[in-house]
C-alpha cells in the first residue's frame, strides 16, 4: 500500500504513504501517512499512540494486529483521504510537489484496491486520493466534488 507514486512519466517517492513527514492530529504526531492510516484502524487511543511511535518497519504489522474498529471497511478510504489531506496541508513542500503534477497518478506494486499491477489493473485508490487532494489544493472545486463523490460512492459499496 505504500509504494511510490508514478505520475507524468516519473516515479515519485514523496507521494508514497511511507514517505517520512509529520502529520499531526489530536496531539499525536505521525511520522508518515502510513502511520496515520494504520493507527486509525483502531479507536483505542493507546494503540494509536503506539502505532504513531513505531518504526517504519513495524508500523504495518502493528496496524494488522490493532483492535479493528467495527466500521473499518466502510471508512478506510475516508481515513486515507484524511491522511493525504493532512500530509499535504501540513507539509507545504509536498503540497507544492503535488500541485506541480498534471497526469494520472498510479501506485505500484499494490495491485487490487490501493494500486495497480504491472498491467495497469487495479482500483488505484491511492492514486485517486492524490487526485482528490490535488484538485482541492488547486481550487478545482468541480473536479474535487466529482472525484470525492466517487470515493463516497465506493465507501457506500464497502458498507454492504
Amino acid at each position: 500500500m505504500g509504494g511510490p507514486g508514478f505520475v507524468d512519466g516519473e516515479e515519485r517517492d514523496e507521494f508514497a504513504n511511507f514517505f517520512p513527514c509529520s502529520i499531526e492530529k489530536d496531539g499525536i504526531v505521525y511520522p508518515s501517512a502510513e502511520h496515520f492510516f494504520q493507527a486509525h484502524k483502531t479507536l483505542e487511543e493507546e494503540q494509536r499512540q503506539r502505532i504513531a511511535s513505531a518504526s517504519f518497519e513495524e508500523v504495518y504489522g502493528l496496524g494488522q494486529a490493532a483492535t479493528l474498529r467495527p466500521d473499518w471497511e466502510a471508512v478506510k478510504l475516508e481515513v486515507m483521504l484524511e491522511a493525504a489531506e493532512r500530509k499535504y496541508a501540513q507539509n507545504p513542500k509536498l503540497a507544492k510537489a503535488l500541485l506541480g503534477t498534471k497526469g494520472e497518478m498510479t501506485f505500484t506494486p499494490s495491485a487490487g484496491f490501493w494500486g495497480v499491477d504491472a498491467w495497469g489493473c487495479g482500483e488505484n485508490w491511492n492514486g485517486r486520493i492524490h487526485a482528490i487532494v490535488r484538485a482541492k489544493l488547486a481550487g478545482e472545486s468541480r473536479l474535487y466534488n466529482t472525484l470525492h463523490g466517487q470515493l463516497l460512492s465506493r465507501c457506500a459499496q464497502l458498507r454492504t
